[in-house]
């Protein structure tokens, strides 16, 4: 059971990770965008943090961690970068993009080192 919850949360992460960083591309038309944030980035920036406190509780682990806050702030700033700049044309800023690809690799570091 670990093993498939593992499994579902690293596909969970990497469809976010892919959402986020659709959304703020450069050069997609806006439609484009608003589905990598809508379809892709919003309902895997769910599964990964239902997935992840699930893992938490299974493994008796506090769900309130340092690493686990840190993780959850990055993921919250890379979603809602994505979600911004796919809102309205013309928020796919450079500052955008830093916030929505920076906040998933900071996720990403805080999941890695707090495990």
């Amino acid at each position: 059971m670990l093993v498939t919850l593992r499994v579902l949360k690293l596909l969970s992460v990497a469809a976010f990770g892919l959402g986020a960083v659709g959304a703020v591309m450069p050069g997609l038309p806006i439609e484009v965008r608003r589905l990598f944030a809508y379809r892709i980035a919003g309902p895997a920036f769910g599964a990964t943090w239902m997935l992840g406190f699930t893992y938490a509780a299974m493994l008796s682990r506090p769900a309130f961690s340092a690493f686990v806050v840190c993780a959850m702030v990055g993921s919250m700033a890379a979603m809602h970068a994505a979600l911004y700049a796919a809102g309205r044309e013309g928020r796919d800023t450079a500052v955008t993009r830093a916030l929505a690809v920076g906040g998933y690799a900071g996720a990403i570091v805080a999941m890695v080192v707090g495990h």
